[in-house]
């Protein structure tokens, strides 16, 4: 059997394309993670159930567009956060930042979503509150593409689509120490796509 030191590698320049006679495909890069499961629907269910009933008032029918900020955290740094926020404001979604945010409104926030765009980040785990429907566009760094949410979303019945940018050099090892840019023609096109745009 051939271990994976064995196995030639490559690098393919941009704009390049392989044909291989067979691939192998990995899913998740990065080792370790929140792996969700189907199993752990009827504890999420509880969770959902137990954080609404805590509210105030029952979340309102979804109508809220969010774009989640992660400027105010030093891991993964998205350089040109700014720019897409601004992009995503002139498309109708307020920017959120979660961290300080009470509990409670975080889960009227995801409630009441029927479109998220955010970086990667646990902030995401929020996902739980979305109502089914609901459209999740994930952005992601190249060299740190973890589909944790992608799954929470397939189990949530949200839709999911998501966009990779590129570490800027040099590049570390230890990928949260890293920074990244979203080439901001990659985002236009997205909150453009009626894949994502369309109602739930």
């Amino acid at each position: 059997m051939a271990s994976a030191h064995s196995v030639p590698r490559m690098t393919v320049p941009n704009g390049a394309s392989v044909h291989v006679e067979r691939l192998i495909y990995v899913p998740q890069l990065v080792g370790g993670g929140m792996q969700p499961h189907r199993a752990l629907l009827p504890v999420i269910d509880r969770i959902r159930a137990a954080a609404y009933a805590a509210l105030d008032a029952e979340p309102r029918a979804p109508w809220r567009k969010i774009f989640v900020s992660r400027a105010d955290s030093t891991a993964r740094v998205l350089v040109n956060e700014a720019e897409l926020a601004a992009m995503a404001a002139a498309a109708g979604f307020e920017t959120v930042v979660l961290g300080g945010m009470p509990v409670a409104e975080q889960v009227r926030l995801f409630a009441e979503a029927t479109h998220i765009v955010a970086p990667h980040g646990a902030g995401l785990t929020n996902l739980v509150f979305c109502r089914p429907g609901a459209a999740l566009l994930e952005l992601h760094m190249d060299c740190y593409v973890q589909w944790a949410y992608r799954r929470l979303a397939a189990l949530r019945g949200l839709r999911y689509g998501c966009v990779i940018g590129t570490v800027i050099p040099p590049r570390n090892d230890w990928v949260h120490v890293n920074t990244w840019r979203l080439d901001p023609d990659v985002l236009a096109a997205a909150l453009a796509d009626p894949r994502f745009t369309a109602p739930g």
